[in-house]
């Protein structure tokens, strides 16, 4: 059986923080500009390509050193609402990003569906600094079950 099309609008990296222009040593990065460039991005794709089922997004939703986190991951999230409505967001943490706030914001990572497709988000650590990745035994062995519990595809995020 084929599966029905399936139309993802990927955002990663959009270092989001409301009280910042400066990026640091990113020296051309404007943080408060984050949630205005996925608006862009958000009728940009929908100009070009119509309906947007569902949202991805792929870490580094703030920036490193942001001062008020769970109040710009809610500030973030309410600007993807404004234009995006009742569309599903899946969402997985970057290194820049805190977990549990995270979590709070966009839900728990772990196994989700939409049409036909299931969506597998990680919560990565970085216990030796933010180039360091490491994804969690628990998490390969959920993915594995997961993976294996079904014909359906697998979006791994």
């Amino acid at each position: 059986m084929t599966q029905p099309a399936l139309t993802l609008l990927v955002l990663s990296d959009a270092h989001f923080d409301s009280a910042r222009t400066d990026g640091g040593k990113l020296a051309n990065l404007n943080p408060s500009l984050g949630a205005e460039l996925a608006e862009r991005a958000w009728h940009d794709a929908t100009r070009r390509h119509g309906p947007i089922d569902a949202i991805v997004l792929c870490g580094d939703i703030i920036h490193a050193g942001n001062a008020t986190p769970a109040n710009d991951y809610t500030t973030f999230l309410a600007a993807l609402r404004k234009w995006a409505k009742q569309i599903p967001i899946f969402a997985a943490p970057g290194n820049c990003d805190l977990p549990p706030l995270f979590a709070e914001a966009f839900g728990a990572p772990g196994l989700s569906e939409l049409n036909g497709y299931r969506f597998f988000t990680f919560a990565d650590g970085y216990p030796d600094g933010p180039a360091e990745c490491v994804r969690t035994e628990a998490d390969i062995a959920e993915f594995t079950r997961a993976a294996g519990e079904s014909d359906a595809p697998l979006i791994a995020i």
